[in-house]
């Protein structure tokens, strides 16, 4: 659409005028940094009980403390980075947008949907989406939101949640989600590592695909594949 391509625009015109060197990331290093594991993880473990409302690893079914505005106009809008966010707080960070990619989905969406989703810097973090119908609910999980996909998250709410007091993503209206091309979309995505075009697929679910043994055995071990892992 048109918003998209001009917010587009914005964002690389902006990054255009005042780059920087991009931070040094060891990508290795990152996949057993221990806030990532615990992020999947704990986003597997809730996607295991989905079938169980009674049981909360993220926070989901309470009313959002502060409410998210959309903006008018997509000019003079600011990139952020998770890392720029306070982690500790509740906060709409308006006039900004988080861009990032879909590194775990969901088949759930009941009470919203949650995914984990990484940054330009290659940091993580859960993200729940709230405001939808049973019907688009089923269509999101199914045909929008998946893993590789990327978007652009306009007025980002950072939000402390209730139940285990780590923060997350919280959209109330999914039209702050303006979604990239699918050309951006980063195909066979690896579970484990975020390469594109994984080659190998887990023999049992036929799902998640992987780069290598080694991004397989660590998915199944360290990032808890086991607990969603189902035979098709």
């Amino acid at each position: 659409s048109s918003s998209k391509t001009f917010l587009k625009h914005v964002l690389n015109e902006k990054s255009l005028l005042n780059a920087e060197p991009a931070p040094i990331v060891d990508c290795k290093l990152r996949l057993i940094d221990p806030y990532r594991i615990e992020a999947i993880s704990k986003h597997r473990e809730w996607e295991s009980h989905r079938n169980n409302l009674d049981h909360s690893v993220i926070s989901g079914a309470h009313e959002p403390r502060v409410k998210q505005q959309i903006p008018k106009s997509l000019i003079e809008l600011k990139s952020i980075t998770l890392r720029e966010m306070n982690s500790t707080r509740d906060h709409i960070y308006s006039g900004y947008v988080l861009s990032v990619a879909i590194i775990d989905a969901t088949h759930s969406w009941t009470p919203s949907i949650h995914l984990v989703i990484e940054d330009e810097n290659l940091d993580c973090e859960r993200i729940g989406i709230y405001g939808f119908t049973k019907e688009q609910g089923e269509y999101l999980t199914s045909k929008v939101y998946t893993i590789g996909s990327k978007m652009n998250i306009i007025n980002p709410y950072l939000r402390i949640g209730a139940s285990d007091i780590k923060p997350f993503i919280r959209i109330d209206d999914f039209s702050s989600i303006l979604m990239q091309s699918e050309s951006e979309r980063v195909i066979n995505m690896c579970r484990c590592c975020g390469e594109p075009n994984a080659l190998h697929a887990c023999r049992k679910c036929k799902q998640a695909r992987y780069c290598s043994k080694e991004c397989q055995t660590m998915d199944w071990q360290l990032y808890k594949h086991k607990l969603i892992c189902k035979n098709q």
